[in-house]
């Protein structure tokens, strides 16, 4: 994904709890099946923040994502169509909508939602 800035937001875990997580403000205004990748409110009550990129061996929690491809003609100046391209959904109920095949809008890029993979926490 783009290398910008990033901003310090809230995802709502699994289990209903409040964590800190750093995203790209792009993620926030992203559009799932027509419907915005709003973060939950905080404050947080848990003390442990979501690690996007967290591998399987790592502890902590890594979020729910989306996988998505851009259509041909509409991916952004430095994203290619056909690569599949991950963001974190910051809330369950929002992941839960996703279905695989609906359209996803991400930096004024329309593309199709291609999987979904789950919460981790170890």
């Amino acid at each position: 994904m783009s290398a910008g800035q990033f901003i310090r937001s809230f995802y709502e875990t699994n289990g209903g709890a409040i964590a800190r997580i750093r995203v790209q403000p792009e993620t926030e205004l992203a559009q799932i099946g027509g419907s915005p990748n709003d973060a939950p409110a905080g404050p947080p009550t848990v003390s442990t923040t979501v690690k996007v990129n967290k591998s399987r061996r790592e502890y902590g929690i890594g979020p729910r994502k989306i996988g998505f491809v851009f259509d041909t003609g509409s991916a952004p100046t430095g994203y290619e169509p056909g690569n599949i391209y991950y963001i974190p959904v910051l809330t369950r109920a929002r992941y839960d909508a996703a279905v695989v095949g609906d359209t996803m809008t991400y930096l004024a890029g329309t593309g199709e939602i291609v999987s979904k993979i789950e919460e981790s926490i170890k």
